[in-house]
């Protein structure tokens, strides 16, 4: 088991909603996953999630795939891995079907000091993966979209976030490299968000390197084509995150 502890400001552009946090995060050995939830379900009932594209079926886990970006240097894989200041991170991230995502997340993680990082996102549809890939997404036409959910300075947020990380994704040449899969069950008070655990089983790591993108209109691999064994490694643990959320000074629930 190892542990890893990080305070973390997420800001969702979409709603520019800010929350700091502190995360822990530990290794589950595989036969421990039951007991594991058994004993969180004592403390926490499982949130049941929208399952993506089922007309609103409810389930308790969700299969979740974040595809994470980086150029032929693996520099932003580098960056993270030595904890780098300033060093980010992106990915898309999708919850539901391997090949059939219909709302993609774009994460941006930021590490700053001290075990601090800054996570940013925003979503679009399946369909304008591309034009995020390619820097021709349609920011002045959405953001106009985006005012009339939210205010000005809200909607200024979210285009500056969108504008950095499409010329990011330009100016370092930046490619599907890496994509983490995963089923993941939340336990969550509903609407509180003082404490959420979430737990991720079946996890494994496969490679998008060198896969034929198809001049960008594809921008993963198709799940029911067959892996080579050195395209997929297999975690073989759970992982086990517990969120707090901040509040006032930086005090723990």
């Amino acid at each position: 088991e190892t542990t890893a502890t990080t305070t973390t400001t997420t800001a969702t552009a979409t709603g520019a909603v800010q929350q700091r946090s502190n995360i822990a995060k530990y290794w589950i050995k595989t036969e421990d996953v039951s007991r594991v939830k058994y004993a969180v379900l004592r403390h926490l009932p499982v949130m049941l999630q929208k399952k993506d594209g089922s007309n609103g079926q409810q389930v308790d886990s969700v299969l979740t795939n974040s595809v994470y970006l980086d150029n032929a240097q693996l520099e932003f894989y580098h960056g993270r891995l030595d904890k780098v200041p300033g060093a980010s991170e992106l990915r898309l991230r999708w919850f539901g079907g391997a090949n059939d995502p219909h709302t993609v997340y774009v994460e941006r993680k930021t590490h700053m000091e001290n075990s601090v990082s800054n996570e940013e996102r925003f979503k679009i549809n399946e369909a304008e993966v591309q034009n995020i890939m390619t820097n021709t997404y349609p920011i002045e036409g959405e953001k106009l979209q985006v005012l009339e959910d939210v205010g000005e300075k809200e909607a200024d947020e979210w285009e500056n976030l969108v504008r950095e990380v499409t010329q990011v994704i330009s100016s370092k040449q930046l490619v599907p490299t890496m994509r983490t899969q995963y089923m993941r069950t939340a336990f969550q008070i509903p609407f509180d968000n003082m404490v959420r655990v979430t737990l991720d089983t079946n996890l494994c790591m496969i490679s998008e390197r060198g896969y034929d993108l198809k001049n960008n209109t594809v921008w993963h691999r198709d799940a029911d084509q067959p892996l080579a064994p050195n395209e997929i490694t297999r975690f073989p643990h759970a992982i086990l995150e517990i969120r707090l959320e901040l509040k006032g000074a930086n005090a723990s629930p």
